[in-house]
């Protein structure tokens, strides 16, 4: 089961092949991909497959991909990448994997977060909501 994390406006939750069109719109945006280490893609079949091989992070037990969808819309409005939403979900940085990613002749740092179980506070603790469902369920 996907763990799923909720906020006021926001819902943090696997990313799955329904998807693929607000998530094409961001991968094939030329702009906001330069600051990630993930190429811009050029179809949404391109798109599609990257969500099925981040869905198997998690059923190889590797990590989640979470997608962040607001609300008010039910629209994803991108993947997980800031700090400060993964502080805010509970997460605990971790560390640095330094030259991890590599991107257009250049390595890149990345920043690893995590959260387990026993670090989950209930709503009194004022932590968001937190929930499993099963894979590709929402």
């Amino acid at each position: 089961m996907v763990p799923i994390f909720e906020t006021e406006r926001f819902i943090m939750c696997e990313m799955i092949v329904d998807d693929v069109d607000d998530m094409y719109h961001y991968y094939s945006n030329a702009d906001m991909m330069k600051f990630t280490s993930t190429d811009i893609h050029r179809s949404k079949d391109e798109t599609l497959s990257r969500i099925k091989k981040l869905s198997l992070s998690f059923t190889n037990e590797k990590g989640v991909a979470w997608a962040i969808e607001e609300k008010a819309t039910s629209r994803v409005i991108g993947d997980i990448g800031s700090e400060r939403v993964m502080e805010k979900a509970g997460m605990m940085f971790e560390g640095t994997l330094c030259q991890y990613s590599y991107k257009d002749g250049y390595y890149y740092d990345v920043k690893m977060f995590s959260i387990i179980r026993s670090d989950i506070k209930d709503e009194k603790d004022e932590m968001p909501s937190f929930d499993y469902r099963a894979a590709g369920e929402r």
